[in-house]
């Protein structure tokens, strides 16, 4: 199981997941559901904002969902104990900085109003679909209309939907 676990964290940029969650909005707890869904989607769309991680995803209930990701959360302590340091201490460049803000960013942009893993999972799964009309069959009165088309414009302004 180490094996594995050393494996992934080689593995594109996972050696510094636990501080791209660390360093976002959220942190990187994985202690209940709604905690599990943010870092999720976090590590989704930090992915296709340029952090190459290597992780897959694939449609699930709470929209895109990695197993190995899951797999590597869970083995978070063990993680930590590796990287023997704070992962949030840990120096990215300039380039992972500037990704981080940029998510950072994209949820300054929605507010407030509703709580993080809302528009999380709001912002992956609509990327994920690529359709507004198709997020709504999939995910029938789960978003309000306003914060689907608000979401929309993030992803456009962002460079993640044309």
């Amino acid at each position: 199981m180490m094996d594995r676990l050393v494996g992934a964290i080689v593995n594109g940029n996972r050696e510094h997941l636990l501080a791209y969650l660390s360093k976002t909005k959220g942190g990187s707890s994985i202690g209940s559901l709604t905690n599990r869904k943010i870092v999720q989607k976090k590590v989704y769309l930090l992915q296709k904002l340029g952090l190459d991680m290597k992780y897959d995803f694939g449609w699930y209930i709470y929209g895109p969902y990695s197993t190995e990701l899951a797999y590597d959360l869970y083995q978070k302590e063990a993680m930590i104990g590796i990287l023997k340091n704070d992962p949030s201490n840990l120096e990215l460049s300039k380039y992972e900085d500037s990704v981080l803000q940029k998510l950072d960013d994209m949820l300054d942009r929605l507010g407030n109003d509703k709580p993080l893993d809302y528009w999380l999972e709001l912002l992956a799964s609509l990327h994920m679909c690529g359709q507004i009309d198709y997020l709504k069959k999939l995910k029938p009165g789960k978003f309000e209309d306003r914060d689907i088309e608000l979401c929309w414009r993030v992803l456009v302004d962002a460079g993640l939907l044309g």
